[in-house]
């Protein structure tokens, strides 16, 4: 009778996790894309990030006459396919954010945010959204997002950059996914500026899926990255890409599973 009860439990769990794949996401402020060899070797040599299947970025730069396209070098480094859609003209270059993914991305847009131009009147932010499959062959909503670091009136910086946030969850929803995640740099310098944030994702019904108590910035020790998500996901393990050289950041990753409904 114990033999065949552990055989029943046995079975039991086998069912329970018959549908039930992984979907791994990383983000990665990679500075400007000064060290593009640079980053495709953290991603390479890191176990944690180098199976990702998709990867957020933020500060892609991109000179097209000058055939510095670094975004494209290291997808191919990596096997994986990129998008990028600047943003704006930034310091002669175009400059935005990309993603990197496995599997193809569609229904792709770029949308700004508001009060850039009080950081400076060229930097303007903006994140990239885009559509790809689960493995379980359900799609799911992935989206990129830089906010600003400072704003003219110091004392309305977390509301103000909550409100650049409100722009991306709003078109999020728009869109109508049931499987979304999103990150990447929110410039969360100050706790009252993450809490502000924090209230604005639970507002829309968001969960971070990162909840990480080490920095993600070298120099001045600050957690700046987060991944947030809602739908049919929850978070098995997530980590921070220690020893990272490519950047002023280090980066996040995060492992989810996901089993058909």
């Amino acid at each position: 009778m114990k033999h065949l009860l552990t055989l029943m439990l046995g079975l039991m769990s086998l069912q329970g996790f018959a549908g039930e794949t992984h979907f791994k996401v990383v983000s990665y402020n990679v500075n400007f894309f000064t060290k593009p060899e640079i980053i495709a070797q953290d991603i390479q040599s890191n176990e944690n990030l180098k199976n990702a299947d998709v990867i957020l970025l933020q500060e892609i730069t991109r000179e097209a006459s000058q055939n510095w396209d670094p975004l494209t070098q290291v997808a191919a480094q990596l096997g994986m396919q990129a998008t990028f859609i600047p943003g704006t003209r930034f310091r002669g270059q175009d400059y935005g954010n990309g993603i990197l993914s496995r599997t193809p991305l569609t229904s792709i847009e770029m949308i700004t945010l508001p009060h850039s131009k009080a950081e400076n009147r060229d930097n303007i932010r903006s994140a990239v959204i885009a559509d790809t499959l689960l493995p379980n062959g359900e799609t799911i909503t992935i989206a990129t997002v830089h906010l600003s670091v400072f704003f003219c009136d110091k004392s309305l910086a977390a509301q103000l950059r909550g409100e650049q946030l409100e722009v991306l969850l709003k078109r999020l929803k728009e869109r109508g996914a049931k499987n979304v995640i999103f990150g990447g740099d929110l410039n969360t310098s100050t706790p009252w500026s993450w809490t502000k944030l924090q209230e604005k994702t639970k507002s829309y019904s968001y969960t971070l899926s990162h909840p990480h108590k080490g920095w993600t910035m070298k120099y001045l020790h600050l957690k700046l990255d987060h991944l947030f998500h809602q739908g049919n996901l929850s978070v098995l393990s997530h980590g921070i890409g220690k020893g990272s050289r490519g950047s002023d950041h280090l980066p996040i990753w995060v492992d989810y599973s996901t089993s058909v409904q």
